[in-house]
């Protein structure tokens, strides 16, 4: 089935959801819902204020989450006014609602805190290695706010993307300035791009492995299929001699000529057209460089 919908983002997350404008549009017809215009959004109960960023399209629902966010109208003063204050009193609240699960949890991390516009409910984000029971902590907590209290799981990413903060590389994370959605990424990506092995090295502030690995392993991947083996023998400018290091990034290849002079030995270095080399002696060992 398909529908009319627009990519939505709330707050300063940068993850954006496509929501139906269908009943919109069919209740302001010529309505003009250009980017960056704010609207206030239906996400199954949960009523909440988002900016457009991008225009209607047409997408198939099956391909989306099953929970389908409604636009309900254009947001107003009032509603912006609301906003506001309902953004300042969650992060004050969030204090409280730690000590609280402090009571009754010590497994329990509480990371943020949401109001709906209509205040009917509260979500609370927090993580956790094991389950908690928590039905102790949203009774207390239900009498504090006055609201239907929910408790949201989130992984080590996720409070990342929450919280922010820099990477080694100077700049905010990527997943809280412009990723989407996390990719899979596995420890064999940092192998083929001859990085340091060593957790600390290669794992953001999540303590997950950095989603920028994903971003150039396609490139790196189909460069290995490229270059030799190492400890292979290839035929260079200078004769034979033996491969001792691949470099992936400028597809150059190291490789040791042995002198028949008093066992003299020296590493030149080639670009790959450079050399020559048997198909069979291609593989995915570039040699690891240790950072």
């Amino acid at each position: 089935m398909e529908m009319k919908m627009i990519g939505v983002k709330f707050g300063d997350d940068c993850k954006h959801y496509f929501c139906d404008i269908d009943d919109f549009l069919t209740a302001n017809i010529g309505a003009n819902l250009p980017v960056n215009s704010r609207v206030v959004i239906d996400s199954d109960g949960f009523i909440e204020i988002g900016t457009i960023v991008s225009k209607v399209e047409i997408k198939n629902i099956d391909e989306l989450s099953p929970a389908i966010k409604k636009v309900l109208r254009i947001a107003s003063i009032e509603d912006e006014k609301k906003a506001q204050m309902l953004d300042k009193k969650a992060k004050d609240s969030v204090f409280k609602i730690r000590k609280v699960a402090d009571k009754y949890s010590s497994e329990m991390k509480v990371v943020s805190c949401v109001f709906s516009l209509d205040e009917s409910k509260l979500f609370v984000n927090y993580t956790s290695e094991n389950r908690v029971d928590f039905r102790e902590i949203v009774k207390e907590l239900a009498g504090m706010f006055r609201t239907r209290i929910e408790m949201r799981q989130i992984g080590d990413r996720d409070e990342a993307r929450i919280c922010g903060g820099l990477g080694p590389c100077g700049k905010v994370c990527c997943c809280k300035e412009f990723l989407n959605d996390f990719a899979p990424v596995s420890i064999k990506m940092a192998k083929n791009q001859n990085l340091s092995l060593n957790p600390n090295k290669i794992s953001g502030i999540c303590g997950r492995l950095y989603c920028c690995l994903s971003f150039e392993n396609a490139h790196y991947a189909e460069t290995q299929n490229l270059m030799p083996k190492i400890n292979s023998t290839v035929t260079c400018p200078a004769g034979k001699g033996t491969v001792v290091y691949n470099d992936l990034l400028k597809r150059t290849v190291s490789v040791r000529i042995n002198s028949e002079k008093e066992g003299l030995s020296q590493v030149n270095v080639y670009d790959l057209d450079k050399i020559e080399f048997s198909k069979g002696e291609n593989t995915t060992n570039s040699g690891i460089k240790k950072c």
